[in-house]
């Protein structure tokens, strides 16, 4: 067996389905879509939400060379796990002068980042109003003087 039906064996087996997102549901492939790890291994912030997903910004991609990402227009959204998610960077892989794989970066569309960042950032602190009925940064420099 060749090394590009073995990986799609693999990808058909434990891949997560993957579409453009203005195509039809049957028109999606498989491909290995998880969070992006620090080159250290350090899982800053880490928080368990759906299965199988963290809710951070990039995600890693590793799919067949069809299609190929890199020959998508910028911006081309995605629909992976319930999210839309444009490509960053892709990069192929050869071997034996074949393409083998396709590696890429995926991020959050703008949209869901932001829905994102709302959801994990912590409530922000509330701003004590100013006692003397002034604003709040000139009674602090009336204090600092």
């Amino acid at each position: 067996m060749d090394k590009s039906r073995a990986l799609r064996r693999i990808l058909d087996r434990c891949g997560c389905s993957i579409r453009l997102a203005d195509e039809p549901a049957g028109s999606a492939w498989k491909a290995v879509v998880q969070p992006l790890m620090y080159k250290n291994k350090m899982y800053v912030e880490e928080s368990a939400v759906e299965a199988g997903m963290v809710n951070r910004m990039a995600y890693l991609y590793l799919g067949p060379p069809e299609p190929d990402l890199s020959a998508l227009p910028r911006g081309t959204l995605l629909s992976t796990c319930g999210h839309l998610v444009t490509v960053a960077h892709s990069e192929t892989f050869y071997y034996a002068d074949k393409p083998l794989y396709i590696w890429a970066v995926l991020n959050f569309y703008a949209k869901e980042a932001q829905q994102a960042q709302t959801q994990t950032a912590p409530a922000a602190a509330p701003v004590p109003e100013a006692q003397s009925g002034q604003d709040p940064q000139q009674e602090q420099e009336g204090q600092e003087a």
